[in-house]
Order: structure tokens, then C-alpha cells, then sequence
């Protein structure tokens, strides 16, 4: 169950003030309003000064508030202009910061790359080095190869000009034997010497068949050799390569690895940033279901109220929307939360500033619903309201205001913290009674009471409270809903308009709704400071909000290393792909058939030479056969027959010289044959090396722009950097520009208001004079009303009373308000001056008993009347009409002067009083001067 605040109203004795209060609201604007009553003396009664000069000052103060004014319009421009361009700048500093920041990412990015790309390096490096080697060792096997093949051309052509020459004799010895047989002419010596020269030729060609032989085997053992060469040296190069593809297969499936774990971890990240977005929604969501609905025509209904025009049941029956009663309103419920319920404050009466906070905006945004519907200026919420609140509660608890046992509002601690503040304050009030029995009872010691509720059921009471003062407040004659619908600060004559809200309990366990204006006469207070984002968001702003924030960092995170593991993967796999195995496997097994095939012509060159031999040695018995047969025919020709025999012999000898030659010859060219071959496999060897270096050195030089790529980054951020130092530092000095432009203002603002209170006492002085030289017998007293729409609300409350609830001197005060109210407006001050003898007579008739007013009715009556014309009549109309009675009370107080002095004082104090309660009734405080 929820008590509202409520204060009674009580019209006090002569002797008294009444308080300045609206029904169920403290409210204080004595600095908007001000009313003065000042007694004129007999001196300052006669006219000291002309009405021409007091004119003239007049004038003067009236153009010096407008040129303060113009000075203030001027000034109020240049601080607008220095705040937009602040916000500009603040704009573009912002900007900055964002290019910073996008720019410091690109940066680490390419860091990460460069790591990379530098591992790749030195990997690329250490290949290259080794191929370098093998490329140094195959042009080494070149240049001996080169070098023997340039042996073996020399030798060559030695062996095939010693060939030439051997022939040349051959044909020498030939002829000679030739001849020698002529001259002998013995067909049978003929035809032995035939024989033998044709086992002579045998042999020849036998020797120089084997010594093609023993050229092609001595070609097939170089091929061999060479082919063992390239073996060993595709043997190495697979080795090598292997290697190279093992780490860099060994590196991509590290990147794999890396990629698939980076690929579970932004999986779990999405799933996690997935599910906190789905509980802040679910939060909000239950969150933004506490609504408050205004019944239908009840915003128009409470104006019209303000305005006079319904009666405080009409707005009832209205506010109730027909449902009867309280108890049965069935439109607004609240929605209770999940998450509320689970979250238990272990001692309301000494919340966290968090959990105040979070109540305070969660109360503004629902009183923000109604103050839309109903026109007025939305609540905001600041880090200096919540304090403000709080400050309000804590006096509360240091006064000992228990609201159980004491009526209305603490003002001692309300004017305390306002002014500390520096706010024109408002406060409602509510309770939930079960939170404090102690103080509900008032027995010693409710201060030190500790009491745990749930985050939910403050909300409902919170909840619950505001429906109460906004739809059941008749017995507050809808004060708290004047106050919390924002209509009563909508009629403060300074504009100080906008309003933040501070939320708060009491220890007697009273719910504080602290109500203060940002600004005050237009300059911002702690209130307007440090504003807060009502957003809402759900219970667990703190937690849940600081979790997803979080989560959506680590998901960032988990993307960036996804990426990046994704980058390295890709390099590893174009790695991979770098290292043929394959290419240099197929080179090694060629080489090994090359060898085979070299091997087994070896093989086949051996039989040939040992077919030769053969060959050869037969040829060799052959012609020894030969020869004896000749020599035995020639035994009888011994002259002839030696000669012949010489030349055969030299002929043989020429021959077999040939022979030899041609062998040499033949092993030569073979030699000279094996050396070109050996020199074209060793240029494909060298060949084959240069091209891999030379592709170890494109992939090496294609990783060479990522360190350059990073510094003009790292370039770049530099100079983000320091545009955004300029741009703060710019930022800096518009902030100070802002602020003289500032204190420009208020010094404007201060000369303003001086200039203005200057001609608003120039302006009663004219008055006064004008009285005086109008009715310079009078000794009138001045009664400045100064400008206030809360004026008509003032009087139109004293009007609508009915008479039973007011003092028993009073209900003829009701047609007087009634008829004053229209005059009294807030464009202007309003001057009644009055003299002492018409004041002694209203305020007597307004203190005499019931009898008596019967006897000053006419005059009451005619002096209204006149008002409703102008001001300056009711003086006038007063005087002539109460003249008789005013001249029986200074009969009756002629015999006794002091007596008489004393009454005199008494009329003027009771006329203050009046004029007090009149006022005061309607919730104005009159500041005395």
C-alpha cells in the first residue's frame, strides 16, 4: 500500500506567516518573486523631487536596461557562435580519433604480416643459400669439364695430324712394294705377296677395330661416370628440396592447426556476443513494458484545473476514468522483471550510486511518457541529480525528520541542499510501509534500521507511488501531480525550465522525487551537468551491457587472428606448392636410368673390345703365315727379293705406324666426343640450378614490400596522429573561447538585472512622487507586487476555498481575491499605493469579527469594483468610501496616543499579514525587504 505525501494548509493568527506551500508540494521561487511593503514617513511623504527629473531618471534607467539588454543579446550571440563552433571542432577531433584508431589497426595488422612474411624470408633465404651452393658446384664441375674437353680437342687434333702423316708413308711403302713385285714378277711370290697383303690389311683393319673398340668403351666408362655425377647430384638436390617441402608442409599444417583453432574461437565468440545481444534485447524488453497511461481528457482536465475552470472533483472523476475508486483502477500495472527479482539490495536504505542511478532513470522515463502527452519539458537525469537526491535523503535522516510523525516536507533540509545546489527545487514523496515499521511507529532508534527488498519490488513501489500521486490526489488538490506532470514548472517566470530528476530513499522509508532545475536565471548548475544517456537498457546495464561490450571486442579480436591465421595459412600452402619434390624426384630417377644405360653400353664396349682381340690375333698369324710364304719365295730372289723385303717391311711398319696412329686417332676422338658430352650435361646441370636460384630469388624479392608497405603505414599514423594532436589542441582553445564568451554573458546577464531592479525602483519612486503630488495630504503606503504568473494561481486558491475551510475573518477576502485576480498579471510590476487611512480600514474590516464586516461591506464592495477598472482607482474608492469609519478609529484612538501609535502599528502589520495570506494561500513565499 502507498501513503502520498500531504500537507496541510493552515491560515494563521495575526501574529503569523503563513507557509508558502503548494498542496502535497514544497516549492521554492522566492528568487522569482518579491513583494515589498514600505511605509512612507512624513518626510519622504512631501514632494522632495519633481516629477520631471524623477521622469528623466526613469528614462535613463529605462535606456540603460536597453542597452544592457542589447549588450547581453550580443554577448548571448557570440557565446552561441563559440559553441557551435566548439561542437565543430569537437566533431572533427572525434573524427581524428577514429582515423587513429583505424589507422593503429591497419598498423598491427601489417606488423602481423611482416612476422610472416620475415619467417618466409628467412626460410626463402636459407633455400637460396643452399642452391647457391649447388649452383657454385655445378659451374665448378662445368669449368673442369670445359677444360678437359679442350684437352681432349687438342689431343685430337695431334692424333688426326699423326694419322695423316702415318697414311702419307703407308702410300710411300705401298708404291715401293709395288714396284719391288714388278720387277720380281713371280706369280707365286705375286700371289703370297697378295696374301700377305691382304693379311696385312686384315690386321690393319682388326687393329683399327679395336681400337674403335676400346674408344667407344673408354666413351661408354666417361658416360658412365658423368651419369654417376648427375646421380649423386640429383640425390643432393632431392635431399634438399625434400627437406624444404617437409618444413614448409610442416608450417602450412601449423597454419591448418592455428586456422581451425582461430575458426573454433571466433565460432564461440559469435555464439557467446550472440547470446549477451539476445539477453540486453530480452532485458529491454521487459524493461520498456512499464508504461503509465493517462486516462482519457486528463491532461486537458489538469490544465483546466490550474487554469480555474474545473474543481478538484471534476479532475478526480476524470483521473479515475469512472472505475469508481482507487482500488479498482485496472489501465496501469506493473510488469514485473525476471532479472529484477533475482537481484536483492541488501540494505535499501544505503543503495550504490549504480543502483541509484539506475532508479532514477528508469523513474524519468516513466515520468518522461506523461510529460510528453502533457506538453511540458522532459526530466533529465545527471550525475549531480542522483547526488542531489541523495543529499536531500541524508539531511532528511540528519534532521530526524521522521515523515510518519511530522507533516510535511522537511524545508530545512530542502532550502539546505537547494541552495547548495544551486537549483529551484520541487519534491514528492511516497512510502512503502512495510520497509520501516520502526519509523512508522516512530520509536527510537528507526534510523539504524536495515532493511533487503529486491531491485523489483522498489521498482513497483516506485512504480505504484507515481500512479497514486498522478490519478488519486485529490486530498493533495493535485499538487503532486502538478509537480510531476512538470505544469508547475512550466509557470516559472525565470525560464529556468528544464528539470532533472534524483531518485532516493529516506531511512523512515519514504521514497524522495527530487525535482531541480539545470540552470538558474539561464546559467547552468551542477544539475545541468554530466547528463546521463536514458537509454533503456534493461536491468543488468552494468553487467550485461559490460559483457557484451566485451564479447563484441573479443569478437573483433577473434576475427582479426582468424584473418591472420587465414593470411599465413595461404603463404604456407603457396609455399608448399614452391617446393617441387616431384620435379627433382623425376630429375634423380632419370639420372638413374641414364646411368643404367651408360652402364650396359660399358658392357657391350667391353665385348666388342675382347671381339677385336680376338680378331686381331688372328689377323696378327695370319699375316706372319703370310710372310714366311712370301719370305721362302723370296729366298731365291735374294737381291730383289731384300729390297722387296725391305719395302714389305717398311710397308708393314708404315702400316702397323698407322694403325697406331688411327687407334690413337679413334681413342682421341672418343675422348674429345665424351668431354663435349660431359660438357652439355654439366651446362643442363648448370642451367637447371640457375633457374631455381633465380626462382628462390623472385619468390625472396615478392616478399620484399611488406616491410615497405608497413613503414608508410607506420608513416600514415604518424601523421593521423598529429593531425589529431592539432585538432585537440584547437579543441582546447575553442573550449576557452567558450568559456570567456561565458563569463561575458553572465557579466552582461548581471548588468542587465541590475539595470532592470534600477528602473524598477525608478519607476516606484516616480510613482511615489506622483502620489504625493496627486494627494499630497496622504500618507500612503506602497505595495509592490512584482511579476508572476504563479500570481493569478495565488489569489484563484483563496478564491475557490469554500467558506467553511477558511478562518472565520476571511470569507469576505474571497470576493476581493476573486476581483483582483485579472489585474494582477506577470507582464509587469504592479504599484498600489494606498494610503495609511484606507489600509487601516481594509485591514480592520479584514480582522474584525463577523459582526463587524457587516458595517465595511459597502466599501469591500466598491473598492473591488474599482479594481477591476484599474489599480490606481482602488485608492481613490478606498479612502472616500471607509472615510467614516477611519474617522471613528481615530476618534477612538485620539484620547489615547500611545495607544493609538500602537494600533497604528498593529492596522500596518495586519495589513502586511493580509496580504501575505492572500498570496501565501495560493503556494508563494513573500520575500520582506
Amino acid at each position: 500500500m502507498n501513503i502520498m505525501k500531504k500537507t496541510v494548509k493552515n491560515f494563521a493568527a495575526a501574529t503569523a506567516l503563513a507557509a508558502a506551500v503548494t498542496t502535497g508540494v514544497a516549492v521554492n521561487q522566492t528568487e522569482a518573486q518579491a513583494d515589498s511593503l514600505t511605509p512612507l514617513s512624513a518626510s519622504q511623504a512631501a514632494p522632495v523631487q519633481t516629477v520631471e527629473s524623477t521622469q528623466a531618471t526613469v528614462n535613463q534607467a529605462s535606456d540603460a536596461v536597453v542597452n544592457t539588454q542589447a549588450t547581453l543579446t550580443s554577448a548571448q550571440s557570440d557565446y552561441a557562435q563559440a559553441a557551435s563552433d566548439y561542437a565543430t571542432q569537437a566533431a572533427v577531433v572525434a573524427n581524428a580519433s577514429a582515423a587513429v584508431a583505424n589507422q593503429a589497426s591497419a598498423v598491427a595488422a601489417m606488423q602481423s604480416a611482416a612476422a610472416t612474411t620475415s619467417a618466409n624470408r628467412a626460410a626463402l633465404n636459407e633455400a637460396l643459400r643452399q642452391q647457391a651452393g649447388i649452383v657454385a658446384a655445378t659451374q665448378a664441375a662445368l669449368t673442369v669439364k670445359e677444360a678437359a674437353a679442350n684437352t681432349a680437342q687438342a689431343q685430337l687434333n695431334t692424333a688426326q695430324a699423326a694419322t695423316q702423316t702415318a697414311q702419307a708413308q703407308v702410300a710411300t711403302a705401298s708404291d715401293n712394294v709395288a714396284k719391288l713385285q714388278a720387277a720380281l714378277n713371280d706369280p707365286a711370290l705375286a700371289a703370297a705377296q697378295a696374301k700377305l697383303t691382304a693379311t696385312t690389311q686384315a690386321q690393319t683393319t682388326a687393329a683399327a677395330t679395336l681400337a674403335n673398340a676400346q674408344t667407344d668403351l673408354a666413351h661408354a666408362n666417361a658416360a658412365v661416370a658423368d651419369a654417376q655425377s648427375d646421380v649423386q647430384a640429383a640425390t643432393q638436390t632431392v635431399k634438399t628440396t625434400t627437406a624444404a617441402q617437409q618444413a614448409a608442409q610442416t608450417a602450412q599444417r601449423q597454419a591448418a592447426a592455428t586456422v581451425k583453432t582461430a575458426q573454433a574461437q571466433l565460432n564461440a565468440a559469435q555464439v557467446a556476443y550472440h547470446q549477451a545481444q539476445t539477453a540486453v534485447a530480452k532485458a529491454q524488453a521487459v524493461d520498456n513494458a512499464n508504461q503509465i497511461v493517462l486516462p482519457k481528457g486528463y491532461a486537458q482536465a489538469l490544465k483546466d484545473f490550474m487554469a480555474g475552470k474545473l474543481s478538484a472533483q471534476q479532475v478526480q472523476v476524470i483521473a479515475l476514468a469512472g472505475n469508481g475508486n482507487w482500488d479498482s483502477v485496472k489501465v496501469n500495472k506493473f510488469v514485473h522483471n525476471t532479472a529484477d527479482q533475482a537481484t536483492v539490495i541488501d540494505n535499501v536504505f544505503n543503495m550504490s550510486v549504480a543502483t541509484r542511478t539506475e532508479l532514477t532513470k528508469w523513474t524519468a522515463n516513466l515520468l518522461n511518457q506523461i510529460r510528453r502527452a502533457m506538453g511540458t519539458t522532459p526530466l533529465v537525469v545527471s550525475e549531480g541529480s542522483v547526488a542531489y537526491a541523495q543529499a536531500v535523503a541524508a539531511q532528511y535522516d540528519a534532521d530526524g525528520f521522521n515523515n510518519y510523525a511530522e507533516p510535511g516536507h522537511d524545508t530545512h533540509a530542502l532550502y539546505k541542499i537547494g541552495d547548495q545546489f544551486n537549483t529551484f527545487w520541487e519534491e514528492d514523496e511516497s512510502i512503502n510501509i512495510v520497509w520501516n515499521q520502526m519509523a512508522r511507529n516512530n520509536l527510537p532508534g528507526w534510523q539504524t534500521v536495515k532493511t533487503s527488498v529486491t531491485l523489483d519490488a522498489i521498482k513497483e513501489n516506485i512504480y505504484k507511488g507515481l500512479v497514486g500521486m498522478l490519478f488519486n490526489d485529490l486530498d493533495s488538490n493535485w499538487g503532486h501531480s502538478e509537480s510531476l506532470t512538470g505544469l508547475i514548472n512550466a509557470k516559472l517566470i525565470t525560464g529556468d525550465h528544464q528539470q532533472a530528476l534524483g531518485v532516493s530513499v529516506g531511512h523512515d522509508g519514504w521514497l524522495h522525487f527530487n525535482l531541480g532545475t539545470t540552470t538558474v536565471y539561464g546559467k547552468t548548475n551542477v544539475l545541468g551537468q554530466k547528463l546521463l544517456d536514458l537509454t533503456v537498457t534493461g536491468h543488468a546495464t552494468a553487467a550485461q551491457l559490460a559483457a557484451l561490450q566485451a564479447l563484441q571486442a573479443n569478437l573483433a579480436t577473434a576475427k582479426a587472428n582468424y584473418q591472420t591465421a587465414q593470411t599465413k595459412l595461404t603463404q604456407a600452402t603457396a609455399q608448399v606448392k614452391a617446393t617441387q619434390v616431384q620435379a627433382v624426384q623425376q630429375a634423380l630417377q632419370t639420372a638413374r636410368a641414364n646411368l643404367s644405360q651408360a652402364q650396359a653400353k660399358v658392357k657391350v664396349a667391353q665385348a666388342a673390345v675382347k671381339t677385336a682381340q680376338a680378331q686381331l690375333a688372328q689377323a696378327k698369324a695370319a699375316v706372319q703365315a703370310a710372310q714366311a710364304k712370301v719370305d721362302q719365295l723370296l729366298a731365291g730372289h735374294a737381291t730383289q727379293a731384300a729390297a722387296l723385303q725391305a719395302a714389305q717391311a717398311a710397308l708393314a711398319q708404315a702400316q702397323a705406324n698407322l694403325a697406331t696412329k688411327q687407334a690413337a686417332q679413334a681413342k682421341a676422338q672418343a675422348k674429345f666426343n665424351a668431354s663435349q658430352a660431359a660438357v652439355k650435361t654439366a651446362q643442363a646441370a648448370v642451367s637447371a640450378a640457375q633457374t631455381k636460384l633465380a626462382a628462390l630469388k623472385t619468390s625472396l624479392a615478392s616478399q620484399q614490400g611488406v616491410p615497405v608497405d608497413l613503414t608508410v603505414a607506420q608513416a600514415d599514423l604518424a601523421v593521423a596522429e598529429q593531425k589529431l594532436a592539432t585538432a585537440t589542441a584547437q579543441l582546447q582553445l575553442l573550449k576557452a573561447a567558450v568559456d570567456t564568451k561565458a563569463a561575458v554573458v553572465d557579466q552582461a546577464q548581471a548588468a542587465a538585472l541590475a539595470a532592470t531592479a534600477k528602473l524598477a525602483k525608478a519607476q516606484t519612486k516616480l510613482m511615489n512622487v506622483k502620489a504625493q503630488v496627486e494627494e499630497p495630504a496622504a500618507q500612503p503606503i506602497v505595495i509592490t507586487v512584482a511579476p508572476g504568473k504563479t500570481a493569478l494561481l495565488m489569489l484563484k486558491a483563496v478564491a475557490e476555498q469554500p467558506a467553511p475551510a477558511l478562518p472565520a475573518t476571511l470569507p469576505a477576502l474571497a470576493t476581493v481575491a476573486k476581483t483582483v485576480a485579472p489585474v494582477v498579471t506577470p507582464v509587469a510590476p504592479v504599484v498600489i499605493p494606498m494610503t495609511t487611512a484606507a489600509a487601516q480600514a481594509i485591514v480592520e474590516a479584514a480582522v474584525a469579527p463577523v459582526a463587524a464586516i457587516s458595517q465595511v461591506q459597502p466599501a469591500v464592495t466598491h473598492a473591488t469594483t474599482a479594481v477591476q477598472d484599474t489599480v490606481a482607482p482602488v485608492v481613490q474608492a478606498a479612502t472616500a468610501n471607509v472615510k467614516d469609519k477611519v474617522s471613528e478609529v481615530a476618534a477612538t484612538t485620539a484620547t489615547a496616543p500611545q495607544t493609538h501609535a500602537n494600533t497604528q502599528a498593529g492596522l500596518l502589520a495586519s495589513l502586511g499579514l493580509l496580504l501575505t495570506t492572500v498570496l501565501a494561500g495560493a503556494g508563494l513565499t513573500i520575500k520582506r525587504h
